[in-house]
């Protein structure tokens, strides 16, 4: 079994201490800063035009909003977010540095590991739910392709499961479809969503003007006024909404770093994400909650889910035209799941994973993993019902966004947007990302972040099982992603006002008279430094290429960090 570790050891440190970079984690050089600002649009612009979105916005008229709520919901919930988003990747675009290592700052060294854990643990889980939507589909399309040969294979699976045979059977298709994707690196992603902009868009509209057309409408005055909701629970639904939109942004808030540390320059990655976001987003809850409100028209129920509808069109209307028709629609929303699988969740625990094994993960490894533990969280259990997806959503959010608060908190009002690049891979627990302690742990951001989830998680029962808790905690819980990203940002903020971090700044520099983003120009880097500082005298650093190459950098001894 050692010799096994030994063969899987990416990075050769020193012996007697701990590994804290390999090639995966150190500031992204220039030449591999290959995003641009076409790049970025198309990566946000797309990753809200995934079935997860459209079933947001489907469950709003399920709920018994209208479809201009939903897009009340969306405009308001996006245009947070993409504010909040924008904010909180600068650190990532100025530095070129992912979240594994960017955390360290209001973490500590070890403290990062505990954030590092919470962001893989959600990450992990919403790649397996991601791939189940993908399966659901996959069991519409091979329906439309194989007739009723597919559809009437035996289900052996117990009731209880909650899954059908031939779901779980396209579950595992797709499963497998994704692992080529998963091999690679995010310096190459980036084409793969120009790609998915064309054929989600135009799967998206094609349903959306179907349904449209077969209704007359968004819908007769009849189906609007069936179930709908009045008064403060119209109010209550509203906000819920606002919050879930957030909440289904949430990982695209916290995973950004992952991506603009490849930009070519901050530029590229600043306001073109928060345009992104806020118009896919308003356009997929529009496109979701109108195609549902119209096709409830003439099918005579409400699907929370774009499997379902294409299901129920096959039996609407089961000719060769529209089984061609949900072939291509299905095959669009896979597509377009797959894709955003790898970039939003697969890609996050990839890097995760680097920077809680740096000796022997790369990106590329951590992301197999991430697709070979998927099955195990069986996903199909967490999501069978509207009610249980937006609870899903909200505790992902409320788990996730006091990270973003803290994060937000200690780069622009701790620092001042300055860090010291060496710093965050020094072993030497005098310096400032340790925070004094052997343990190299802030617990100023622990203790934000538990006041963060604290003050909500106890409404997610109430989401799954309505009733189990009190009214009021449940309007607490509707306001999660707002309430827990201000509670953690005003407690982190209380924290260092009473305890202030006394090492903010290399020696020779103060705060009060350090400008805002002095070192970015630098990348963190002050005179006399560079890059293979970061290393020790002599280091095998292996990159995940395709050739495999085996680079030895050569650093002097007197070189120190």
């Amino acid at each position: 079994m050692k010799n096994y570790f030994q063969k899987l050891k990416l990075t050769s440190t020193n012996s007697k201490g701990h590994a804290w970079y390999n090639a995966d984690l150190l500031p992204t050089p220039p030449e591999k800063r290959t995003w641009n600002v076409y790049n970025f649009l198309f990566f946000y612009f797309t990753t809200s035009l995934t079935p997860s979105s459209y079933t947001l916005g489907a469950t709003l008229v399920k709920m018994g909003l209208l479809w201009w709520h939903g897009l009340i919901c969306a405009a308001v919930g996006s245009f947070f977010l993409s504010i909040i988003l924008v904010i909180n990747s600068r650190a990532s675009s100025e530095y070129h540095l992912g979240f594994p290592v960017i955390v360290r700052a209001p973490a500590g060294m070890y403290g990062s590991y505990f954030f590092i854990f919470v962001r893989v643990s959600v990450a992990s889980i919403y790649f397996a739910v991601q791939t189940f939507f993908a399966g659901n589909l996959m069991d519409v399309m091979l329906k439309a392709i194989f007739g009723h040969k597919w559809a009437n294979i035996g289900n052996t699976v117990p009731k209880s499961a909650e899954v059908t045979s031939s779901k779980l059977l396209a579950f595992f298709i797709v499963w497998i479809i994704q692992l080529p994707l998963i091999f690679m690196h995010p310096t190459i992603q980036r084409h793969l969503y120009t790609v998915k902009a064309i054929t989600t868009t135009t799967t998206l509209f094609a349903v959306f003007g179907y349904c449209v057309r077969k209704a007359g409408g968004l819908g007769t005055p009849e189906t609007l006024a069936a179930g709908r909701v009045y008064g403060s629970e119209l109010g209550w639904g509203i906000v819920y909404g606002i919050n879930s939109i957030m909440g289904a942004l949430c990982p695209i808030l916290i995973n950004a770093g992952d991506v603009v540390r490849y930009a070519r320059k901050t530029s590229d990655a600043a306001w073109v994400q928060s345009f992104a976001i806020l118009f896919s987003k308003v356009l997929i809850t529009f496109l979701g909650c109108g195609t549902t409100s119209a096709a409830r028209v003439f099918l005579g129920k409400t699907f929370w889910n774009p499997w379902d509808l294409y299901d129920a069109l096959l039996d609407y209307h089961w000719t060769a035209g529209m089984r061609t028709a949900m072939v291509f629609a299905s095959f669009g929303m896979i597509l377009a799941l797959v894709i955003v699988n790898i970039g939003t969740n697969c890609l996050p625990v990839g890097a995760d994973t680097t920077g809680m094994f740096p000796t022997y993960m790369t990106i590329v490894r951590g992301q197999f993993l991430c697709w070979l533990v998927c099955p195990l969280f069986f996903p199909w259990k967490m999501i069978s019902s509207g009610a249980r997806f937006i609870a899903f959503l909200g505790s992902y959010s409320i788990m996730l966004c006091p990270i973003a608060a803290v994060m937000i908190y200690d780069y622009y009002f701790v620092r001042k947007g300055n860090f010291h690049t060496l710093s965050f891979y020094c072993p030497n627990k005098g310096s400032m990302f340790w925070y004094g302690n052997k343990f190299g742990v802030n617990p100023r951001a622990i203790v934000a972040w538990i006041f963060g989830v604290g003050a909500t998680i106890a409404g997610v029962a109430n989401s799954i099982h309505p009733g189990s808790v009190s009214v009021g905690v449940s309007h607490v819980y509707q306001l999660g992603f707002l309430l827990s990203f201000s509670i953690a940002f005003i407690i982190y903020a209380i924290m260092n006002y009473f305890f202030p971090v006394t090492l903010c700044f290399p020696e020779g520099y103060d705060k009060e008279t350090v400008n805002f983003e002095e070192f970015a120009p630098t990348d963190g880097f002050l005179d006399g430094e560079k890059c293979q500082d970061i290393l020790e005298e002599e280091v095998s650093v292996i990159e995940d290429k395709k050739s495999s190459i085996s680079e030895t950098i050569e650093i002097s001894p007197d070189l120190k960090i």
